[in-house]
């Protein structure tokens, strides 16, 4: 959703390390706190004190960190909003509030308002020459990116245009607290917060991405159950040695009033264990009433070749472990895999978690 044009132009002090006059927003949870007023910078980053004036450009990996750029975080506070933090110049900047928001939220609670704010025509300059003018050698395009904030759910959303930059960049991608005790990093330009324990190629949101974070007590949104229903829509694999894996069958019903030679399926929305979770959503298994041919008799079979969905880098928040670490990020060579096989006369499928 493109909200630019729309009489809600942000003006910045400077295009290049400068900050916009604060925003009032209302109703958005932020760790033990409410955000009441945000200040955008061009940048890359919003700062929820009316006090920031945008001015870092020295973006910090990993999360969370003290600011070494910014002349008064030290008295007004560390929290940051990072949607892509780095030395970068902002032709033009919106902000709008929406009622109710054009991207649903994916989680329950709130209003259904939400607070939008568009950075376009982004540019990064070169990490080794700062200053206005001193462009990157190598060009890049400009690009444009978003920052959604739900009122009452405390879901943030990051989502990027078609011309994000897929290299030549270091940008930093999380939140963290007002204290920087607590953070959580997306992406920036080293993979030491995955554990790792060395430098690893910089991880980068990437054309039309998208990057969701959670309260830790959000509940998924409940979506329409006028469609298939699922016998089983929960799976308890209790505890899965590394290298072991587990087998259930997953059972579901087509409604009687279906259409002969409509389309079905299934997603995965993802996986909960005792102290974390891990969305991990995609299409597990899909089908035809019918089956291909869409010719349905009174004994309908469905039939699908086997499935493999691999998870997608992702977020969760360990309440028990606070901080960085392994434990707090999903995604890469250590992501859960989920494999569907549906045998050819029966409407159901079994569905296997590998801990790998």
């Amino acid at each position: 959703m493109d909200i630019a044009g729309q009489n809600n132009r942000v003006s910045f002090n400077d295009r290049d390390d400068g900050g916009s006059a604060a925003i009032a927003v209302g109703g958005v949870p932020f760790y033990n706190t409410n955000i009441s007023a945000m200040v955008m910078s061009t940048n890359g980053y919003l700062a929820p004190s009316a006090a920031r004036d945008g001015s870092d450009f020295t973006n910090d990996c990993p999360l969370p960190a003290k600011p070494d750029a910014d002349p008064f975080s030290a008295s007004t506070g560390f929290a940051r909003l990072a949607a892509y933090h780095d030395d970068v110049i902002t032709g033009l900047a919106w902000y709008l509030r929406q009622d109710p928001c054009e991207r649903q939220s994916d989680v329950e609670g709130g209003n259904g308002a939400c607070h939008i704010f568009q950075w376009n025509n982004a540019e990064v300059l070169d990490p080794g020459t700062y200053g206005p003018g001193l462009l990157l050698s190598f060009p890049l395009p400009l690009f444009e990116f978003q920052a959604i904030l739900y009122e009452g759910s405390g879901e943030i959303v990051y989502q990027y245009g078609p011309n994000t930059p897929t290299s030549n960049t270091t940008p930093t991608v999380g939140i963290q607290d007002n204290v920087a005790n607590s953070g959580l990093t997306w992406g920036c330009s080293t993979d030491i917060f995955r554990g790792t324990g060395a430098e690893q190629p910089p991880v980068r949101p990437e054309p039309n991405e998208a990057v969701c974070f959670f309260h830790p007590d959000a509940k998924q949104r409940e979506f329409d159950p006028s469609g298939l229903t699922l016998e089983t829509p929960a799976l308890d694999y209790d505890n899965i040695p590394r290298g072991g894996n587990r087998t259930s069958r997953v059972a579901f019903r087509v409604p009687e009033n279906a259409e002969c030679g409509s389309d079905i399926g299934i997603s995965l929305h993802g996986i909960v264990a005792d102290e974390n979770f891990s969305a991990g959503p995609g299409t597990v298994f899909s089908a035809r009433v019918g089956g291909e041919n869409g010719v349905c008799n009174a004994n309908v079979k469905a039939s699908a070749d086997k499935a493999h969905i691999d998870f997608q880098p992702g977020m969760y928040y360990n309440p028990a472990r606070d901080g960085h670490g392994a434990d707090i990020h999903l995604g890469g060579g250590n992501a859960k895999k989920i494999q569907l096989d549906l045998p050819a006369n029966v409407m159901r499928f079994d569905l296997s978690l590998i801990h790998i």
